[in-house]
């Protein structure tokens, strides 16, 4: 992950966190828990989709889920 995608994905975990109120830690644990979630869903399909995504652990941070959304949006 590049430094300008760490920045661009810290700067928009900060907007949400403000906008809702709480902090960005707050922001982040509620991604992590959509991603465990949804990685837990008894669809095949999308925990393939999940498998694929680029991570250093076995669940994918929020930073790394949301960066792998960025890619594939600008790609």
């Amino acid at each position: 992950m590049t430094k300008q995608i760490k920045k661009l994905i810290h700067r928009k975990l900060e907007i949400v966190a403000q906008d809702q109120g709480v902090s960005v830690e707050e922001v982040r644990r509620e991604i992590e828990e959509m991603i465990q979630e949804s990685m837990n869903s008894p669809n095949d399909i999308i925990r393939l989709r999940w498998a694929s995504i680029p991570r250093e652990g076995e669940v994918p941070t929020a930073e790394e889920f949301m960066a792998h959304v960025v890619c594939r949006v600008v790609q």
